[in-house]
């Protein structure tokens, strides 16, 4: 089990953990967005893959505050709900963490929380 950035090939396997956790977005959509991303510094999408598949995707990004000069946000999250990978969420916000000191954040917020299949 490894955190890395997103590939293009990594697209069709996205969107097929996005939906499953309820998403409405399609792979055109998804590639269109990611494809914005690539370009700007202030992002990253990473995704874990275990077993031939992705379990895991983040998007880590730098948002304007005013509590602080450069602060981080981590505005998507999703686990697979039936990944058995102990300590996955938290490697990720680790990453997180780590990302957002390498770019000159000060700290790094968790918007949305870790999203979970009903």
């Amino acid at each position: 089990m490894r955190i890395r950035k997103i590939k293009e090939k990594d697209i069709a396997g996205a969107v097929q953990l996005m939906r499953r956790m309820g998403a409405k977005i399609d792979e055109e959509a998804f590639a269109a967005r990611l494809h914005d991303f690539q370009y700007k510094r202030n992002h990253t999408v990473v995704v874990v893959w275990y077993r031939a598949r992705i379990i895991a995707l983040m998007h880590v990004g730098i948002a304007p505050s005013l509590m602080a000069d450069r602060r981080a946000t981590v505005f998507t999250m999703f686990i697979d709900p039936d990944c058995s990978q102990p300590g996955l969420r938290e490697n990720l916000l680790a990453y997180a963490e780590d990302w957002s000191h390498q770019h000159g954040c000060e700290s790094v917020v968790h918007r949305e929380g870790v999203k979970k299949a009903q």
